[in-house]
């Protein structure tokens, strides 16, 4: 191979693998916005959806280079889900404010009206078998609603205390859900109409819970971030196993819908942690990310991480478009390639014709 064709061939090896196939994290957007939830379409990576502190909801519609706002540009949003059950339905949280109470969706996020008027809703969970049975969690304990949000009663029997940080349906099993609370895990098997407190280690300071989730691999399994530990139990609950953590104030999980074990944690001001082995260990991932307080996490369709930020929205995993003037610098090598080949071809006929 002649030096031309040698320089060519580097050239658009350096461009492809330094910039077309990296996988790093990539800024998305909504500089200045505080990301309190963030979610994507269940089959479409084009639609993303992110709610802010007093910024209204967020949505983009080509996965996210660019962005409008819904429902209000003055409103904290700090829930958005599809609907699991359905998987057509847009649920949105808006917190303390005028239109405080669940908003829907059913036109992926283009409009949205008010079904319910309550303030200081926190998070959501849903049953996984009956749709339309809500969980909502408050500051003053937990609503469950039977009619997609219309209207609620409470279910704050057996809780420890009232003061509800998250709540998730079990992922499998009807009325069996779970709660987070400042400083205990609880679960009901009846919808709500009792709690059972699951012990542990959750009423130390270093290991206040604050969300909780289940692994979708396998939903006898539950994770659990805290003040500084993972927590897991393997037993639907019943006994905890905690890992210490590099970062304190760990917030979101997000787990792989397909791969059992791998997930991520997004901590205030340590970024993401990622683990491979159900949070039996972590591995920081903070590479380019902007911005370390991470509020939430979402796995988008086509199994990139997206990450809330105190100051937008990353995304992990995706792959750089080369600009324009590395178009050219491709060609270039490209035409560089071609030009070594055809003299060396050239050669060998001359040589072969003498």
């Amino acid at each position: 191979m002649n030096n031309m064709r040698m320089f060519g061939f580097i050239l658009i090896l350096l461009l492809w693998s330094g910039s077309v196939l990296a996988e790093r994290w990539h800024y998305l957007g909504l500089s200045g916005m505080d990301i309190l939830s963030i979610e994507t379409h269940p089959t479409s990576s084009q639609y993303v959806f992110a709610g802010t502190d007093y910024g209204g909801l967020h949505v983009s519609f080509d996965g996210g280079q660019s962005w409008e706002y819904r429902i209000a540009t003055n409103v904290p949003i700090p829930f958005v889900s599809y609907d699991p059950d359905t998987g057509d339905s847009l649920y949105a949280i808006v917190g303390d404010s005028y239109s405080a109470g669940v908003h829907t969706s059913d036109d992926d996020g283009n409009t949205w009206y008010q079904v319910s008027s309550l303030p200081n809703m926190r998070r959501m969970g849903f049953d996984p078998v009956n749709p339309g049975y809500l969980y909502v969690c408050f500051p003053d304990g937990i609503k469950v609603s039977q009619d997609y949000g219309r209207n609620f009663s409470d279910a704050n029997t057996g809780l420890p205390h009232p003061d509800i940080l998250d709540v998730t349906g079990d992922g499998a099993d009807q009325y069996e859900a779970y709660a987070a609370g400042q400083a205990f895990v609880a679960r009901t098997t009846d919808f709500g109409e009792n709690w059972t407190d699951l012990g542990g280690l959750f009423g130390l300071e270093d290991y206040n819970p604050n969300r909780i989730e289940y692994e979708p691999n396998g939903p006898d399994t539950l994770y659990v971030t805290c003040w500084t530990y993972f927590a897991r139990s393997f037993d639907r609950g019943d006994t905890w196993d905690y890992t210490a953590t590099p970062t304190t104030d760990n917030v979101a999980i997000a787990c792989d819908p397909d791969v059992p074990g791998l997930l991520y944690v997004g901590s205030i001001g340590g970024g993401v942690l990622m683990s491979t082995d159900a949070g039996a260990s972590f591995t920081a991932m903070n590479d380019d990310l902007g911005n370390l307080n991470v509020n939430c996490l979402k796995i988008d369709p086509s199994g990139r991480l997206l990450a809330g930020t105190a100051d937008g929205v990353y995304i992990y995993g995706a792959q750089d478009i080369p600009t324009l003037s590395e178009w050219g610098m491709i060609i270039l090598g490209l035409l560089l390639l071609a030009a070594g080949t055809t003299a060396v071809i050239r050669k060998r006929r001359l040589a072969e014709a003498r």
